[in-house]
């Protein structure tokens, strides 16, 4: 947990979603900021060596607000990335956009 503190900007908003699920969202960050960022804190958990369970990695979906969107609908684009990252081999980031934007 003290990577991801480490990681946090007093703009950031950072919380559990479901069981095994986080929302990390990045106010006024474009989609390629946003999985850059991402992409470095994939690196730096897969990196990390852990007491308990020595090799940890992490997948994660990544979207941008659209115009239109609702907190569900908005959520449910960044799970359907997160899925498309686990459903290629995990310990990957995906950027997802719906609607051709």
């Amino acid at each position: 947990m003290d990577l991801i503190k480490d990681n946090l900007q007093p703009q950031h908003v950072f919380g559990r979603w479901g069981g095994e699920e986080f929302l990390y969202l990045l106010p006024d960050t474009d989609l390629e900021k946003a999985k850059e960022f991402a992409e470095k804190l994939r690196l730096q958990v897969e990196a990390n060596c852990y007491v308990v369970m020595r090799h940890v990695t992490m997948s994660l979906g990544v979207t941008s607000i659209m115009e239109g969107d609702d907190m569900n609908s908005f959520v449910k684009r960044a799970d359907e990335a997160l899925y498309m990252a686990k459903e290629n081999g995990r310990n990957h980031v995906v950027g997802y956009i719906t609607h051709g934007k």
